[in-house]
């Protein structure tokens, strides 16, 4: 797991939780540094699901991770999952030096979900993405689902 100024700091925040120093220091904010914010979380509901193309058992999956870029949007396509018919898809965006990690989730466990599985395709939109060349992770359900390479112009 990477570490970085943002999880310093929150450590450091719980280990000096409670009464202010005696420095006369009230603020409990952690202090300005001149590194970047790498490692930022974000949601992403607005998912693109693709129709069912068969069940695991009569397919052949051989889909896999892909990425394009338009402008400062980089989409993420997730080939061939394996998933439940009526998905309820969200995905996790960690953004990092030159990397985004895109965690897909197709389930929220919620009862709208049907009995059966099939094989779909995910597409998940990354806003904002600044210049440069990115690797992009991807995974599914938390398992790793795969690697590519984009280019932000």
């Amino acid at each position: 797991m990477r570490t970085n100024g943002i999880a310093l700091s929150v450590i450091w925040l719980i280990g000096c939780a409670g009464e202010p120093s005696d420095t006369g220091d009230t603020d409990t904010a952690a202090a300005d540094t001149d590194e970047p914010d790498t490692d930022v979380e974000e949601m992403v509901t607005a998912i693109d699901v693709g129709e069912c193309e068969g069940s695991p058992e009569e397919m052949d999956a051989d889909g896999g991770l892909s990425a394009t870029a338009a402008g400062s949007t980089v989409t993420v396509a997730f080939g061939d999952v394996d998933a439940n018919c009526c998905p309820s898809p969200s995905a996790v965006i960690e953004r990092g030096v030159q990397t985004l990690s895109v965690a897909l989730s197709t389930s929220d466990g919620s009862e709208g979900e049907c009995d059966c599985w099939c094989i779909q395709d995910f597409t998940v939109p990354v806003e904002n993405v600044a210049a440069g060349t990115w690797t992009v992770y991807g995974s599914v359900d938390g398992s790793e689902f795969g690697e590519a390479a984009v280019v932000v112009e």
